[in-house]
């Protein structure tokens, strides 16, 4: 049982940083918009 809440802790970890990295990427597209005015693509 100690397995599974350890598991279940380091999947709520990851849930957490993987959002804070997704939400990275959007205020970085954000900023980009603010300064050029419009997305840029690759």
């Amino acid at each position: 049982m100690e397995k599974l809440a350890e598991g279940l802790l380091w999947y709520v970890a990851f849930l957490f940083s993987t959002t804070l990295h997704e939400a990275s990427h959007a205020f970085a597209a954000f900023i980009n918009i603010l300064f050029f005015g419009e997305a840029q693509y690759h």
